[in-house]
């Protein structure tokens, strides 16, 4: 499984504490005060919350104190009487050390830092997404702030076509195919957009358009793979139905796991056959409910298809929008702002534009964890959706509207469990020693998501410091395919050096400081040959400055999956290409069953474990 992302921090630790009483300081360094008794120091956290001077602090009712006695250096500034809280200054970036000595005094309800705290969710430098009023609906810059989307999985839009070469889209685009003239586009057919409005690379553009690169808008997830497939060949962009679910069908046997049709027609029985062979073949198929303003009724409501309806700034249904009991959710449908033909940007509006938003959030979530079921993700698309309306499930808006920072939670919750079968951790500190015996004393800090606590437990890694592994027996690993994995943890850039110890005693890099972290990731590396033996060992820096912190929660020492063909620690679709290529050439790398020669038992045994995924 992989990686995942970070909103908050609460350091569980409790640590010694050193404080000085240089003059008109407080809590200078220059000379050591006893020790905090009990209360953990709170950790400042770049770009979410960082140190002011300040204190806010609520004392005990009676309590008579002296702050500069329990605290030098440190001072009252001013009583808040609504409250009762007093704020008090401090010096030298010891917020969380003061704080937690005053605390100590018992004296205190409580004593935090007075944070300087800023708005939260990662806000894309894209020029025009402050005009995209649906991704603040949608929560999606809280989303980013976990997640923006990986290559793992591939989303089709069965449309009028795409602007193979807009900015936007170019860099994120597979081969695709026109259904209207039953060519792929590998053998010549045409999947560039002959809209007059652009639909289809407009609606492309709300699901995949690359975000944070300083131009335009950004989509759901900016580094997901879309797949354009043309389902017609008239300008007006209309399309016969059998030629859209032809196109759906091919996108489905060609590895798009979410597919996208922004057409009407849905409450047609075909519709739903297309869907249960999408969901066959472990996909979902997401479909606009329409603009006519018509009732979609329970006869239409296909357990196989994503029906989507359309709401306004306010929440309202447009006059224009379908609904019905056959609506399963909405998204913002009015003045949605994306990519347009020319490599423009324009505003459109329907169920064809909230259609793309949840196939797009459901593509940027799966690419959490590919693994994940197709079952599971339709269960998390609906229970993550915000109630709207009418108490509960209802005509006008289905489940609710979707909201992308509880869907890519509760999809990263769903997908990752902290297994780490070499290491244990103590939710309480300090580290099992037998298993990770780096710096015996160091704490364990609790990774959790903003108020709700996650089962993550890990060690936190400054600029410049080290974590070593206890040494690991690797010789009952396969030497060609054992693999080194490590799951990490960052707010903002760092990288990281990991070194190995080989067979002859002496460590080796395994990767150098080029392995960017940005985000949650699990890394997966091939050990060398000479990393199988008796006392192999992992250790792995920080490279970052000071402020930066890396978490590190686990170390998998493990053979690589048979379906892992690209080494990325999970499964999918880049895998089979990368094996394919490699069993036509009949390149050695492809012998996966270890015979000595590459023949039809390799691809066999291939695509048995990519099915399981394993």
């Amino acid at each position: 499984m992989r990686n995942r992302g970070v909103l908050g921090l609460e350091n569980a630790a409790r640590v010694l504490l050193l404080f000085a009483a240089g003059a008109g300081t407080c809590l200078s360094a220059h000379a050591a005060l006893p020790p905090s008794k009990s209360h953990p120091v709170q950790q400042a956290i770049a770009g979410v919350r960082e140190f002011s001077g300040q204190l806010i602090a609520r004392p005990v009712p009676g309590a008579s104190i002296d702050v500069a006695s329990a605290a030098p250096g440190c001072r009252l500034e001013r009583v808040i009487p609504e409250t009762g809280e007093w704020v008090i200054s401090t010096s030298g970036g010891h917020d969380g050390i003061a704080a937690a000595r005053l605390a100590d005094s018992g004296q205190f309800q409580y004593v935090e830092p007075d944070w300087v705290v800023s708005l939260q969710g990662f806000v894309p430098n894209d020029s025009q997404f402050g005009s995209q009023w649906h991704h603040v609906r949608l929560s999606s810059p809280e989303a980013w702030q976990v997640w923006r989307g990986e290559p793992g999985v591939t989303v089709a839009v069965v449309d009028s076509g795409v602007q193979l070469n807009h900015p936007e889209l170019a860099p994120v685009l597979v081969s695709g195919y026109n259904s209207a003239s039953k060519t792929a586009q590998a053998d010549g057919g045409d999947v560039s957009d002959i809209s007059n409005i652009s639909h289809g690379t407009a609606v492309a553009g709300c699901i995949g358009a690359i975000g944070n690169n300083g131009i335009g808008v950004a989509g759901m997830g900016w580094d997901l793979r879309i797949m354009p497939i043309r389902a017609t060949n008239e300008g007006s962009g209309s399309a016969v139905l059998s030629s859209v679910l032809a196109g759906v069908r091919w996108a489905a046997d060609h590895g798009a796991r979410v597919i996208n049709v922004s057409y009407s027609g849905v409450s047609s029985s075909s519709v739903q056959t297309t869907g249960a062979y999408v969901r066959d073949r472990g996909g979902i198929l997401v479909w606009a409910s329409g603009n006519n303003g018509s009732v979609l009724g329970a006869a239409s409501d296909w357990p196989d298809v994503v029906i989507v309806g359309a709401i306004d700034k306010n929440d309202q249904r447009p006059t224009w929008g379908n609904y019905g009991p056959a609506l399963d959710v909405v998204a913002p449908g009015v003045s949605i702002l994306t990519t347009n033909k020319g490599s423009q940007y324009g505003y459109h509006e329907g169920t064809s534009f909230a259609a793309p938003l949840v196939a797009g959030l459901l593509g940027l979530s799966w690419s959490i964890e590919p693994t994940l079921s197709r079952s599971e993700m339709m269960s998390m698309l609906g229970d993550s959706a915000q109630d709207i309306g009418s108490w509960g499930e209802d005509d006008v808006y289905g489940r609710g509207c979707v909201n992308a920072r509880d869907m890519v939670l509760d999809t990263w919750r769903a997908a990752y469990r902290f297994v780490a079968p070499l290491v244990t951790l103590s939710d309480s500190g300090p580290v099992q020693t037998s298993m990770w015996p780096v710096n015996p004393g160091r704490d364990v800090e609790i990774v959790s998501f903003g108020d709700e606590a996650l089962n993550a437990a890990a060690l936190a890694l400054y600029g410049g410091e080290t974590l070593e592994s206890a040494s690991i027996d690797t010789t009952l690993l396969d030497a060609t395919r054992a693999q080194l994995r490590v799951t990490t943890f960052q707010i903002g850039n760092a990288e990281l050096i990991v070194e190995y110890l080989g067979s002859d005693g002496v460590w080796s890099l395994l990767i150098d400081p080029a392995a960017n972290v940005d985000g949650p990731h699990q890394h997966a590396w091939r050990l060398p040959t000479d990393a199988i033996h008796p006392e192999f060992a992992v250790r792995i820096s920080a490279f970052a400055s000071p402020d930066k912190v890396l978490y590190v929660s686990t170390l998998v020492v493990a053979d690589r999956c048979t379906a892992d063909f690209d080494d990325t620690g999970f499964v999918d679709t880049d895998d089979f290409t990368t094996f394919v290529t490699a069993f036509e050439a009949g390149n050695s790398t492809a012998d996966v069953d270890l015979s000595g020669f590459v023949d039809t038992d390799d691809f066999t045994k291939f695509v048995t474990s990519f099915e399981a995924g394993c």
